[in-house]
């Protein structure tokens, strides 16, 4: 940090505060612990310009979701947010099962996270709806995964195995087909490629 012209402080008064100082930028940063399912709320949206987080947007509900963007646009404040899937998955070869195992992993991905029934890969676009209707402005870019070097066969593996997991959980009927799929990928797992689609939101209030 030193070597970008950053400090970084420790607040003197309080352990769950520190400051960070530049040339040209300065900011004081504060953390609390908060249960974001049932108590969002609580947290200080009017006090922040920017309202941001990643890989959150698949886990929640429309119905949470929706009270959180008008708090922040009540405040004025930005939104950035992260890596939020968008149902877009390729393997490379392709497998004839492929499309069977991630259709069950979607439906799965739509569970109940403890926000209500999960946005899974229709995060973005229902996201997208919430802030133009609050009337923001967004801009939106990929931010896909492409897990497709050597080093990578065992985040591949672990892939595999859990896209398996959760689509036998989702239709225990479809076992011996979705067991057949993990098998045959895992045997090429070593020379396969994976890419799995990620969108970014910028919502700037009009």
């Amino acid at each position: 940090s030193a070597r970008q012209g950053y400090a970084f402080f420790a607040s003197d008064t309080d352990e769950r505060a520190c400051r960070i100082v530049g040339a040209d930028f300065s900011a004081s940063v504060s953390w609390a612990c908060v249960g974001l399912a049932r108590h969002a709320a609580s947290l200080p949206f009017a006090a922040g310009a920017l309202i941001t987080a990643s890989a959150l947007l698949d886990l929640v509900s429309a119905a949470w979701l929706q009270p959180l963007v008008q708090r922040a646009r009540d405040g004025g404040a930005a939104m950035y947010w992260a890596l939020s899937v968008d149902g877009r998955a390729q393997w490379t070869p392709a497998d004839r099962d492929d499309a069977a195992v991630h259709a069950l992993f979607d439906a799965h991905q739509r569970r109940d996270k403890g926000f209500g029934p999960a946005l899974g890969p229709q995060a973005p676009s229902a996201a997208l709806g919430l802030l133009a209707a609050a009337g923001y402005r967004c801009r939106t870019a990929r931010a896909d995964w492409h897990i497709d070097d050597a080093a990578a066969a065992p985040m591949r593996q672990a892939m595999i195995d859990g896209s398996a997991a959760a689509a036998r959980e989702q239709d225990p009927a479809a076992a011996a087909r979705i067991e057949a799929w993990q098998a045959r990928r895992s045997a090429g797992v070593a020379h396969s490629r994976l890419q799995v689609g990620h969108l970014e939101i910028l919502a700037l209030p009009a």
